[in-house]
Order: C-alpha cells, then structure tokens, then sequence
C-alpha cells in the first residue's frame, strides 16, 4: 500500500496489532455490523473495524 499509485483504503479488525502493523498509513476507527448469516440475526452487534488508508479519510 505504500507503494500503491492510486487510493486505497481496505477495512480490517480494530485491535491493537493491526494499529501496530499499519501504523505507518492512516488509521481511522470505525463501528459497523455486519452478518454472514441468511437471516441477518445477528446477535452479536456493531463490531470496531479500522479504516487503514493511504489518503486522508473523514467519516
């Protein structure tokens, strides 16, 4: 991603070793829910995904 000519901005797991590999890149926080189930029952709830960019990003 460093070296990448254009954009970009992949979404990944928000923990503290993931903030520690990309350190180096924008880190923006985010809180999103998402299911892989049919139904869309899921119980679980909103879930902290991290936004690692090469490029400024507001939300």
């Amino acid at each position: 991603m460093r070296w990448a000519p254009r954009t970009s901005a992949p979404s990944v797991n928000d923990v503290p070793e993931i903030r520690e590999i990309f350190d180096r890149f924008q880190l923006t926080g985010v809180t999103t829910s998402y299911t892989i189930s049919r139904t869309g029952n899921d119980q679980a709830g909103a879930r902290a995904e991290l936004l690692v960019s090469n490029f400024p990003v507001t939300v």
